[in-house]
């Protein structure tokens, strides 16, 4: 059997380790990365706002801020987005696209 020191039987240890998780943002962190897409206008929060407001939350939003909005009220927003992303990829996509989309599945 090889001899082994502590230290290196430590390191040995620590690559069979499980991966750390990663860290979790600041909130701090997560404003100025917020302030940052709202900035340049990106096109996921203008898509965002959109959905605020046609489902008539944009007024809470500008009282409160996003963070003010309940969990069903973001989830909403993030249904419409999700829902508009697929139509402009279905459009994009052309007939077969449209095709596929209206194919019932299994």
């Amino acid at each position: 059997m090889p001899d082994v020191s502590g230290a290196e039987a430590r390191d040995a240890g620590a690559e069979a380790a499980a991966p750390s998780r990663p860290r979790r943002e600041s909130g701090r962190a997560r404003q100025r990365r917020q302030e940052r897409s709202e900035a340049d206008g990106s096109p996921l929060y203008r898509l965002k706002v959109e959905g605020a407001q046609v489902l008539g939350l944009w007024d809470k939003v500008q009282r409160v801020g996003w963070g003010g909005l309940s969990a069903a009220e973001s989830g909403r927003v993030g249904g419409y987005m999700t829902r508009m992303l697929r139509l402009r990829r279905s459009e994009a996509d052309g007939p077969a696209g449209a095709d596929r989309a209206a194919t019932p599945g299994p």
